[in-house]
């Protein structure tokens, strides 16, 4: 099965959008894993070109231009998918429905047709997580070449041949922007896609323009917005797949969760709720009274800043209730869709299905996976060797990015965003009086979080999981010369620094 889009753009912006669709979808047939095109996660290219329109040439088209010059004619052949789309099989209803519909009905139904508040805990948690196992290979692929920008409900296709065993693929490029060129190009572009997946950045841009957002006293919101707006779009439709399924913890049956665990649940859900209704409320305001007074309407509000109110509320709450249900896939869901949606997030598209597979049991396909699953149960602080808790105010600054060079192609990234990735090496503490050699073992990716936050007694466990140093008790003298060198080079940068102060300040009193 094939389909044909026509796209008749009506100046050179828009021409140009429509071959960079074109671009994404035969770039993406090259580079997508053999599975990923097996199960038809995304359409295959086929063919496209570009003509001058001869109904417009003959003067029947209204898009003609003012000096007369008929648009041309983009059409792009791809293989047909098979599915409905997510947003009819969750709900029952179509898009415009939803544009109008009120908050009470959306949340609570009854939706006839839809899928609102069938599935239990672990189904629900199961169908979300094959959403983002199937999911991550493609946007990893795509991020190297573009961002997709309109991630949404709609434009994703599910097949449900049964329960629990769902196939989905995404749609529609149209509106996509080069990933390497966006960094430089957010300021004039056009803010696009469906408002219910809008970043807070994204909004603060409508609202109040670039200079605001730049000058935006916590920088994660800007930084979100060039680099993972498909990540934040994509995080809040895992969610809304999760919440939506999901009977609620008053349905559960007795026994299997905790009280605990219940309320750490409703809050997340409550949290939840109260984020998506300002989004679907954004929406429709932004679909029934158009974008100059819904731009107006915000500006003289304190909705921005409620509505980032919300989502910190929220990562907060998700992150509680993924510890409270540890080691399950409901927690590997929750914990990874809080990731995408927070501005300070840091996983990768290629971290996400190895931790799925961790939290199901199933055997690691990767090396990088099977490291990862080879990190203790209990995350310790690489300083002290005690238990790390999540309390530390520090920790909340320390990436989670994994130490690699040779397992995955990294994220394409502007000079701008450069994470630290440094090969491992490992010394003691001038103590040596201790037999424990793992509690005086640090790697000099963990020293480097050490430096920067002065302190490290008590470390994230998410940091210490997606850290690959697995520490192990190693002469003091086993240093690898990579690493040497690079910690006599961060020596030396300190005191240069240090020396190049002093002199400033001899200058200045003379």
């Amino acid at each position: 099965k094939l389909a044909l889009k026509c796209s008749m753009p009506a100046n050179q912006k828009m021409l140009e959008a429509c071959l960079l669709e074109a671009e994404v979808l035969q770039q993406l047939a090259v580079a997508l894993p053999a599975d990923v095109v097996t199960y038809n996660r995304v359409p295959q290219y086929v063919t496209h070109s570009v003509s001058p329109s001869s109904a417009a040439s003959a003067g029947n088209s209204p898009e003609a231009s003012a000096e007369g010059q008929p648009p041309p004619r983009v059409l792009v052949v791809m293989s047909k998918l098979d599915g409905k789309p997510l947003d009819q099989w969750l709900y029952g209803i179509d898009e415009n429905r939803i544009k109008t519909i009120g908050m009470a009905e959306l949340l609570n139904g009854p939706l006839p047709g839809g899928r609102l508040a069938t599935r239990d805990l672990a189904s629900a948690g199961a169908t979300t997580a094959a959403l983002i196992s199937q999911m991550a290979p493609v946007f990893m692929a795509l991020a190297k070449i573009a961002y997709h920008r309109d991630i949404s409900a709609h434009n994703f296709l599910i097949r449900e041949a049964e329960e629990g065993k769902e196939e989905f693929a995404v749609l529609d490029f149209g509106l996509a922007v080069r990933s390497d060129s966006w960094q430089k190009e957010y300021k004039t572009r056009n803010i696009s896609g469906d408002p219910r997946y809008f970043s807070p950045a994204a909004w603060m841009l409508m609202v109040y323009g670039y200079k605001y957002l730049d000058a935006h006293p916590d920088p994660s919101f800007l930084e979100q917005y060039k680099f993972r707006m498909d990540h934040f779009s994509f995080g809040v439709m895992a969610l809304e797949v999760f919440f939506a399924l999901w009977k609620g913890p008053e349905c559960e049956a007795s026994g299997i969760l905790g009280a605990e665990q219940v309320h750490a649940l409703s809050k997340a859900r409550a949290a939840w709720r109260a984020f998506w209704t300002d989004s679907v409320n954004f929406f429709q305001m932004f679909h029934t009274k158009g974008a100059s007074t819904t731009r107006q309407t915000l500006a003289r509000s304190q909705a921005m800043t409620k509505y980032a109110d919300k989502l910190r509320t929220l990562t907060q709450a998700l992150h509680h209730a993924a510890k409270c249900n540890q080691h399950s896939v409901v927690a590997a869901v929750l914990e990874i869709s809080a990731d995408l949606v927070d501005p300070r997030g840091s996983m990768k598209w290629q971290d996400l299905t190895g931790l799925l597979r961790r939290a199901a049991g199933t055997p690691a396909a990767t090396a990088r996976e099977r490291r990862s699953s080879n990190k203790e149960s209990a995350p310790q602080s690489p300083l002290s060797g005690r238990p790390a808790t999540l309390e530390s105010p520090k920790a909340k600054r320390i990436s989670r990015h994994s130490v690699s060079f040779d397992d995955f192609p990294e994220e394409p990234k502007s000079p701008e965003r450069a994470t630290p990735r440094t090969s491992p090496f490992y010394s003691k503490h001038n103590n040596s009086s201790s037999n424990d050699n793992n509690s005086k073992l640090r790697c000099s990716w963990c020293l480097t979080t050490a430096w920067q936050c002065q302190q490290l007694e008590q470390t994230e466990p998410a940091a210490r999981r997606m850290c690959s140093c697995p520490v192990p008790p190693i002469s003091s003298l086993s240093l690898s010369t990579r690493g040497l060198f690079i910690f006599m080079g961060r020596q030396a940068t300190v005191l240069w620094q240090r020396s190049r102060l002093r002199l400033s300040a001899c200058i200045a009193s003379v």
